[in-house]
């Protein structure tokens, strides 16, 4: 009988530190890029099965930096930002942009903390506009 409840012990502590282990948290920095500028009306069209969280960005002398989660530490997944060219009549104006997932393929289990960085130059400083509001799509927080 304690020979059995050795064995479960050791089994239990062992799917404990597998388990532990298939779900740390993966880091991937993509290389800085910039964004597209694509003149359309509307949102861009964006076919993604993948399904991400923006948990921060942040604007500062023109470079975007933003952080996503998404599962599957072993995926080739690459982002793209996109602008329509269109502002929002507002004042100030509002501009929304967008993030885009490039897939290759989407693998494993883990959570993934994906940091991004985008050059925003060929979108700021706009002419004729003193300031101009730049919304990220589906995220809440202030750029």
């Amino acid at each position: 009988m304690k020979n059995l409840i050795s064995i479960s012990a050791v089994l239990v502590i062992l799917i404990t530190i597998v388990s532990c282990k298939s779900t740390s948290t993966v880091l991937k920095i993509q290389e800085q890029s910039d964004i597209e500028v694509i003149k359309s009306f509307g949102e861009p069209v964006m076919d993604s099965t993948l399904e991400f969280t923006i948990d921060s960005a942040s604007l500062n002398d023109n470079i975007l930096f933003v952080q996503i989660m998404y599962t599957g530490e072993e995926s080739d997944i690459s982002f793209k930002l996109k602008w329509n060219g269109m502002l929002l009549k507002t004042y100030p104006p509002k501009a929304i942009i967008y993030l885009e997932p490039v897939i290759g393929e989407i693998k494993g289990k883990s959570p993934v903390i994906h940091q991004l960085y985008f050059d925003m130059s060929p979108m700021l400083p706009m002419e004729g506009y003193d300031e101009v509001i730049i919304m990220l799509k589906d995220y809440d927080g202030v750029l």
